[in-house]
């Protein structure tokens, strides 16, 4: 699963943070395993 956050809050802009989650095998949940932030990776 793909979550994104819009750190501008301006509607139609493009979201710089993303989290990424893995479901258990089981089905039983959603653990975050990544978090990326765009605004470093442009700004570099």
């Amino acid at each position: 699963m793909l979550s994104s956050s819009s750190s501008s809050g301006v509607p139609g802009s493009c979201p710089k943070n993303y989290s990424i989650f893995e479901m258990e095998k089981d089905y039983s949940r959603w653990n975050l395993i990544y978090k990326l932030d765009l605004e470093r990776i442009i700004n570099a």
